[in-house]
């Protein structure tokens, strides 16, 4: 269940500490994700990470075969056939791909992903991370996109082999003689498969994927400046790459840069332009397409976030059972939907310790900024609040985010 009644709560609280600060990586791919920020940031230019969600199985779940060519529309098709002959999906297997682009149920190119950014006013030197395991169709399709801004980098530019291979130990080499022929059938068997076959003639099944490596399976997350997400909200009820990491940023800092398209507001834009797609485009299209952007940033895009893909797992949204409102703070208006539950706003009050831990805080903070030596003593009035266990963890939200610093050498009997 995704959504708890608020009966529930303190269930809830324990799924969002688990699901934000007990699950963690290994340390080495947390050395490796340090690793890669500090050489992403090593420019001085801002840092946009980009997950394109161009993945076989969501292709052909939803059907966007044609926007490929050649054998990657073959691939997708035969996969598409084989998610139907096993009761995953219910459908044709002909649809029209341009449909569903134009209802947005197919994900952004990364070259409309790049004039996107273009409209926005990035500049060329822009560096763009592009996120996930594989880019179905390969480096061929993030040709226009690193046309258009020149970083354009992923995992394997931004780290050596060796120091990908250092994560799970070395490659498992292949068998000297990995063929091995079928077992002879008899004529009876012969037979009965060529009863039991289709029409002919029939065209040869497309070949095999490559294999997907473990370090592939991991994931990677990067503190980007900004993220734009290629295919989020895709419908089918399955949490996707890019919600889970718009609801990581959420949580982790509500204020950063977080796009929430939509899908099918944008196709209509280039709809509009799409004959003359890589050419200058008008004012007033650059206008509407700021427009748009700009409030999937702002409440319009929360609300959204929180309408289509919280249902389906509460990690994309973890607002507001996963954090708290200092009383200081002022009180944004408060969205409920049809069901009763807050789509915006609706957090409660943060524990009163929380508020004293604030405004010691602050006290440290104004006197380095008076320059104090550390000899000044100050005493604070125990207001008799005593810290609950239970709250230990529970006070960092997206609004409030307190470092409360600890003297190893303190003695309790001092």
């Amino acid at each position: 269940m995704s959504i708890l009644p608020p009966s529930m709560f303190e269930f809830q609280r324990l799924r969002c500490r688990v699901a934000f600060h007990a699950l963690k990586f290994r340390r080495e791919i947390q050395m490796v994700g340090q690793l890669m920020v500090q050489r992403l940031r090593a420019s001085g230019q801002p840092i946009l990470a980009f997950h394109p969600g161009l993945v076989r199985n969501i292709l052909a779940y939803h059907g966007c075969a044609e926007l490929f060519q050649d054998v990657h529309a073959e691939l997708i098709q035969y996969r598409r056939a084989q998610m139907i002959k096993q009761g995953i999906l219910n459908g044709e297997l002909r649809v029209d791909s341009q449909i569903l682009r134009d209802n947005g149920s197919c994900p952004l190119m990364p070259e409309e992903v790049g004039l996107l950014l273009q409209a926005m006013g990035y500049s060329n030197r822009t560096v763009i991370y592009v996120a996930g395991s594989e880019t179905f169709g390969g480096q061929r399709v993030l040709i226009p996109l690193r046309a258009m801004f020149s970083n354009t980098v992923d995992r394997t530019r931004v780290c050596t082999k060796q120091e990908l291979s250092d994560l799970v130990g070395p490659e498992t080499p292949l068998p000297l003689n990995p063929f091995q022929p079928p077992p002879t059938k008899s004529e009876e068997q012969l037979k009965e498969k060529w009863n039991m076959a289709g029409p002919r003639p029939r065209p040869l099944p497309p070949p095999p994927d490559r294999p997907t490596y473990r370090h592939e399976k991991e994931g990677w997350y990067v503190e980007a400046d900004a993220f734009f997400p290629g295919f989020h909200n895709d419908g089918s009820g399955w949490p996707d790459f890019s919600s889970l990491v718009m609801g990581q940023r959420l949580y982790e800092s509500a204020s950063s840069k977080t796009y929430r398209p939509d899908r099918r507001v944008l196709e209509e834009f280039f709809n509009i332009t799409r004959d003359n797609m890589y050419y200058h485009h008008n004012y007033s299209w650059k206008l509407s397409v700021r427009e748009h952007l700009n409030k999937s940033l702002s409440e319009d895009g929360l609300i959204r976030q929180s309408l289509l893909s919280k249902p389906a797992t509460f990690l994309s949204h973890p607002l507001p059972e996963c954090s708290c409102r200092i009383p200081s703070a002022e009180v944004p208006k408060q969205v409920k939907g049809n069901d009763g539950r807050f789509l915006y706003g609706g957090e409660d009050e943060c524990p009163i310790w929380m508020k004293h831990s604030q405004e010691e805080t602050h006290l440290e903070s104004a006197m380095a900024g008076d320059g104090s030596n550390g000899n000044t003593e100050l005493e604070f009035e125990n207001d008799g609040v005593e810290e609950q266990e239970s709250d230990d963890n529970a006070g960092k939200s997206s609004l409030t985010q307190l470092h409360m610093d600890q003297d190893d050498e303190w003695d309790p009997n001092d």
